[in-house]
């Protein structure tokens, strides 16, 4: 005998049910679009009576709000995920500034998800694995760029002069400091409190050093361009 209109909702609602606790939402979710199908059939067809009209009218309710609620649990969950594999990408890409916002971001995801959406604990269970093991690698790379942004600039190894080219990067040449230490004392640290009047005489080279150095730092646009 071929099953009524209305055994046949029921029954595609008693699956959803069944694969909505299995955690197989999208069959879930297919299921009880089918069920409500078959139930809104029923009162424009075959009607139940009043009372009847309006359980099945509760009922359809009901299923397309969980249909709805797993549409917006999937939507995260493919959005947490999309975010966690850009993550990845960009950690394996050394790109870890970008990586630790990426993982930051998708744990954000997912803990919504389980607090608010997820039903079952097995996906609770296993959304809260994820977020360990993306939490765990964002501190790792938290520690990492702390410890790179304290850590101090290497060195530039200077190349050697050819007569001291045997010689190791950590031994200096004596006279190559001996003229550090000269240029070091030539260069003026403080700006001296000197004014040309302070300097008796010398008025040509006060004017060759004017227009050699001065005049170009105050007025550049009078020294640009062709020169006659």
């Amino acid at each position: 005998m071929e099953p009524t209109t209305l055994q046949k909702a029921i029954a595609m609602a008693q699956k959803a049910s069944q694969e909505d606790q299995a955690e197989n939402y999208f069959e879930a979710m297919k299921s009880y679009q089918h069920a409500v199908k078959y139930f809104l059939h029923i009162i424009k067809r075959e009607p139940q009576g009043k009372e009847g009209n309006q359980k099945i009218r509760e009922k359809c309710k009901q299923y397309l709000d969980r249909v709805e609620e797993i549409r917006d649990y999937l939507d995260k969950m493919e959005k947490a995920i999309d975010l966690a594999n850009k993550a990845s990408q960009e950690d394996k890409a050394e790109n870890y500034e970008e990586a630790l916002r990426l993982y930051q971001h998708a744990v954000q995801y997912f803990l919504h998800v389980v607090k608010y959406e997820a039903q079952g604990d097995k996906a609770k269970q296993s959304i809260r694995a994820k977020c360990a093991e993306y939490l765990d690698r964002a501190e790792k790379l938290k520690e990492y760029l702390k410890k790179k942004e304290k850590a101090p600039a290497k060195p530039v190894k200077e190349s050697q002069s050819s007569d001291k080219g045997n010689e190791s990067d950590g031994e200096e040449d004596p006279e190559k400091k001996k003229f550090q230490n000269q240029l070091s004392g030539a260069i003026v640290m403080e700006k001296p409190n000197i004014k040309w009047n302070d300097v008796a005489g010398l008025e040509g080279a006060k004017e060759a050093l004017k227009e050699a150095v001065i005049l170009p730092i105050k007025f550049p646009h009078l020294f640009t361009g062709k020169k006659l």
